[in-house]
């Protein structure tokens, strides 16, 4: 399940993943292990800090989406670089069109809850080797996802879906899995993910918080 959520997550089509992975049955995936993640999140650059004007309130809506995708889906972001009063919480507005798909991601220190505004998402966790979870949240729902964990919010509804984001931290940092797979060698996605070195080098890492709608399978 793990290694066909993270092509979709990539970008890749349901139909396309499935035969890729059926391409490439018989292999055992051995998913990437956290110690380069943490040297990759130090090396990361930092964001840029803007300060509002009323340290209490944050314009949230008016501020610039962290991510926004042709498709109107967006991330909507206040965190401490940006809201300085908010040094032990952080969160975020998320806005996923139909079909669209908040990209497999994990957080190394912040743990997530994701309270569901509208519509109805699909929601995958993995935390660990052979270890996940995953359902249906609609509005009013909570979800969580602890911090180290894999996770990925789908819209399989017919309108845009909205969740609040809440993190258990002032800075909100994430690894995308495009971001982090783009800096490894095709061998090693491929051997990561149970596909052929050609199918790794063929995949767009460019991909940015969000994988892009697809349509619902036939």
């Amino acid at each position: 399940m793990l290694c066909r959520v993270a092509l979709q997550a990539l970008g890749i089509g349901t139909a396309a993943a499935q035969r890729i992975l059926d391409s490439n049955a018989g292999g055992k995936p051995s998913f990437l292990p956290q110690g380069n993640l943490r040297q990759m999140l130090a090396q990361a650059p930092s964001l840029p800090v803007q300060f509002p004007k009323l340290i209490h309130r944050y314009p949230l809506m008016q501020n610039t989406h962290e991510v926004d995708m042709a498709d109107g889906s967006y991330i909507n972001m206040a965190d401490v670089t940006r809201f300085p009063v908010a040094t032990e919480l952080c969160g975020a507005i998320v806005r996923i069109a139909p079909g669209g798909m908040r990209q497999l991601h994990w957080h190394l220190n912040i743990d997530e809850w994701q309270y569901i505004i509208n519509g109805t998402l699909e929601v995958g966790v993995f935390t660990g080797p052979g270890q996940s979870a995953s359902g249906i949240l609609q509005a009013g729902d909570l979800g969580f996802a602890p911090h180290g964990s894999g996770h990925y919010l789908r819209n399989i509804g017919q309108q845009m879906a909205y969740a609040v984001l809440i993190f258990n931290d002032g800075l909100f940092t994430d690894v995308e899995i495009g971001n982090f797979l783009g800096t490894v060698p095709p061998a090693y996605v491929a051997a990561s993910l149970n596909i052929s070195d050609d199918d790794a080098r063929g995949i767009d890492y460019s991909l940015a918080g969000f994988a892009p709608a697809q349509p619902p399978p036939s």
